[in-house]
């Protein structure tokens, strides 16, 4: 188990363990599959890191083994953008551009 900061989580991942708030509170179980509104939730009560698995922690912090896949969707990282200003729009083709290079270099080893 991990922590990982919760802006490098995708939808997806799988909670290892109890989130809870400030007060206790128990907000997500563990072995919740994560959503868009999980993160959305989770980032509106001011949760700055939660516990994935090792192996889905490596992906998220970018420390994958050689050869493992990264299925993170650039499109995920950038949900809450418009993907239509041109800022944003030449970030996502350049993550886009790495990551296929990445997968590219991971495929070959």
């Amino acid at each position: 188990m991990a922590h990982v900061n919760l802006d490098a989580v995708c939808t997806g991942m799988v909670l290892e363990a109890d989130v809870t708030n400030s007060g206790g509170h128990t907000l997500l179980k563990a072995g919740t599959e994560l959503s868009a509104r999980h993160l959305t939730l989770l980032r509106a009560y001011g949760i700055a890191a939660i516990s994935v698995g090792e192996a889905l922690a490596e992906r998220a912090t970018g420390t994958l083994p050689s050869g493992a896949p990264d299925d993170c969707c650039v499109a995920e990282r950038f949900l809450h953008n418009d993907p239509h200003h041109p800022l944003i729009s030449e970030l996502m083709r350049l993550c886009e551009a790495r990551q296929a290079v990445a997968s590219t270099v991971a495929a070959g080893r």
